[in-house]
């Protein structure tokens, strides 16, 4: 068990671009919280740190969701299986990162990237770890390439942060080591120490993470005889199934860094051909060498021809190695997610831009004459503008005058007119009188106010009635013009005069 503090700090260049996964959490890009400082305290077996960029070789926004997810599943199974978990996670789901930090009760392990340097900071000395050499056969020699390798035992008190390797070329070492001898929290001493550089640069905004370990407990039961190794085809292998991989890592080396804290290259393997870089070296080379022997050019010629070659080369090495990975990525996911993920990321700005470039090429209709353009342009909009004007005037003064037809007022029930000795009822209230004209063809007045009442009169469209009444169910009560005969009629019969 190991406790810890981690603590970070993301410029705003960096939120943006940059998301860093502190053990189960997320922070940068993808994270609901965006937040610039991020501090967390920890007790685990095992710790995590991984970090990916946008600007990537294996960037792609589908999945990035995904690939959260994935590092959190790596943290979940080794937090039950310990660090030997790991390789074989990977071998399953080819995952990646710019960054990753892992580290126990009895290693500390990193992968990172080699703009920044890693330092660590005991017994007040501040050291600059040097890269070390990543065990052969363990992990895919494609992975994670583009990063430097280190590797140290933790111990209480230690602190150890990544940082641009700059700020110790700017800065005097002794002052950042008293800064960190004063200052019981890293933030605050990280804080100071860049506020130093500012003197010189006030819109410095630099990133960097970095570690506290409070407590160590170590497992005395964690050495116990695991997986052998054997010797197979002239390389050291680990057996399959139990691969603890940590036992064959060889420490970093350290530097003052008061004395200087120039990076130390690894090593290379020797006898070695799994190196990415050796293969393009070589390959590069017998290219130099051909075209060579087969020009027979002068030597500067040929020099700068081989020189133009290799850079083509090499970007033509870093296309297919995107290609590559990208193919792995999405052979992972299903078809439901790439599908929902492209709806998720259309985008209008293609539309957008077409139409920009549509209107600026209406603008310039006569080339090499943009006044006489523009002038031209607007007097086709303003014509257009006037004729449709004209059209929709002309549309609107015909539908003015075009009277519609209402239907005529249907019944389902059989009628019958009202009988000698029949009377229509009044309604209880007839205190209004309204002067309305009747909108309907062939108008029934009924006796009473409902559909299959007796038929009192009928009515054509034009006739002048006299309402007597507010509706009521959509009926009202009415009297004709001779001004004695009453009656019921729909209220949506009658029109105002």
């Amino acid at each position: 068990m190991i406790k810890s503090i981690f603590t970070a700090h993301l410029s705003e260049y960096d939120k943006k671009d940059l998301t860093l996964l502190i053990n189960d959490r997320s922070i940068g890009s993808l994270s609901p919280e965006n937040k610039t400082n991020f501090v967390l305290t920890s007790s685990r077996d095992v710790h995590m740190i991984s970090g990916f960029s946008n600007q990537s070789t294996y960037y792609d926004p589908r999945f990035n969701s995904d690939r959260i997810y994935l590092w959190n599943q790596a943290f979940k199974e080794m937090q039950s299986q310990g660090l030997k978990a790991f390789p074989n996670f990977i071998d399953d789901h080819h995952i990646y990162s710019e960054y990753l930090y892992l580290f126990s009760s009895e290693i500390f392990i990193g992968w990172q990237d080699r703009k920044n340097g890693l330092y660590l900071f005991r017994n007040g000395k501040l050291f600059r770890l040097q890269p070390t050499i990543l065990p052969p056969n363990v992990f895919d020699p494609d992975w994670m390439q583009h990063t430097d390798f280190y590797s140290f035992v933790p111990k209480t008190s230690d602190i150890i942060f990544s940082i641009s390797e700059k700020v110790f070329e700017r800065l005097d070492a002794t002052k950042a080591e008293k800064i960190l001898q004063e200052n019981v929290q890293l933030t605050i001493s990280m804080s100071s120490i860049l506020n130093l550089l500012r003197t010189y640069d006030r819109t410095l905004d630099l990133s960097w993470i970095g570690f506290e370990f409070e407590r160590i407990e170590k497992n005395l039961f964690t050495r116990d005889i695991e997986g052998d190794l054997s010797y197979v085809d002239g390389q050291s292998r680990l057996s399959q199934g139990k691969r603890d991989f940590t036992r064959l890592i060889n420490s970093s080396r350290v530097s003052r860094v008061k004395d200087g804290q120039r990076l130390i290259p690894a090593p290379r393997l020797t006898g070695s051909r799994s190196d990415k870089s050796a293969r393009v070296n070589s390959r590069l080379n017998r290219t130099k060498q051909t075209k060579h022997n087969h020009l027979n050019l002068e030597d500067t010629r040929s020099l700068a021809r081989s020189a133009k070659t290799s850079r083509q080369f090499a970007l033509e090495e870093d296309r297919l190695t995107r290609q590559k990975n990208l193919k792995k990525l999405e052979s992972q996911r299903p078809h439901s997610d790439i599908m929902w993920d492209n709806v998720r990321s259309f985008s209008f700005e293609p539309i957008i831009n077409n139409l920009k470039s549509a209107v600026k090429n209406f603008f310039s209709l006569i080339p090499h004459k943009p006044v006489l353009s523009k002038f031209l342009a607007t007097s086709i909009v303003l014509v257009i503008i006037v004729l449709f004007t004209l059209i929709g005037s002309a549309i609107g003064s015909k539908s003015k005058n075009v009277t519609v037809d209402s239907p005529t007022e249907t019944t389902p029930f059989i009628t019958r007119k009202i009988g000698r000795n029949e009377e229509v009822v009044p309604p209880e209230s007839t205190s209004l009188e309204v002067d309305l004209t009747v909108k309907a063809n062939n108008l029934q007045v009924r006796q009473a106010p409902r559909s299959d009442a007796p038929i009192v009169a009928f009515l054509q469209r034009g006739a002048k009635v006299t309402q007597l009444s507010e509706p009521n169910n959509n009926w009202v009560f009415i009297r004709l013009a001779d001004g004695k005969t009453v009656g019921y009629v729909y209220a949506k019969s009658l029109l105002d005069e």
